[in-house]
């Protein structure tokens, strides 16, 4: 149990790290869809004066910091990935190892022991292996739900600069 608390805090930090990454590649992602946008808007133009190249640098530019945030992030996931399926099988380790240890006269780890011991721990395989996903997901839910409210919550356009 110790264990699985140690890992926690680390996650937590990690954690931390992959918000920070999402938040920034949404960031760019969405500089590049707002300059795309500019180019279709005003494809007409960037022909006459051959503007093509230099806004295609410029968003292969941000592209390339956008993947480079991406895969900081997946980096990160991975370690999230690894670090929660295989717990099981270091709390499994770290529990033979106590259980002998404390006592290695009387404790002695038997077939019995070791086979109830080890099914105990495959079914907390299957909820460690699915904490990565929702905690990737709770992250991610966190990021859209910050870029949602600071949309909404923008200034109102005054309607007297709208013509209908």
């Amino acid at each position: 149990m110790a264990l699985l608390l140690l890992l926690l805090p680390i996650n937590a930090i990690v954690w931390s790290y992959m918000e920070k990454y999402q938040f920034a590649q949404m960031k760019k992602k969405d500089e590049r869809v707002r300059i795309i946008t500019e180019i279709l808007n005003g494809m007409k133009v960037l022909k006459l004066y051959g503007w093509e190249k230099s806004f295609l640098s410029r968003i292969n530019e941000i592209r390339v910091e956008e993947v480079e945030q991406l895969r900081i992030f997946q980096y990160l996931e991975a370690s999230q990935f690894f670090a929660w399926t295989s717990a099981p099988l270091i709390v499994a380790l770290a529990s033979f190892a106590t259980f002998v240890l404390i006592d290695p006269v009387n404790n002695i780890l038997d077939s019995q022991t070791a086979f109830v011991s080890l099914t105990l721990f495959n079914t907390m395989r299957g909820p460690l292996f699915l904490l990565p996903f929702g905690i990737v997901s709770i992250i991610q839910g966190l990021v859209s739900i910050g870029r949602i409210d600071t949309f909404l919550n923008m200034e109102e356009i005054n309607l007297k600069n709208v013509s209908y």
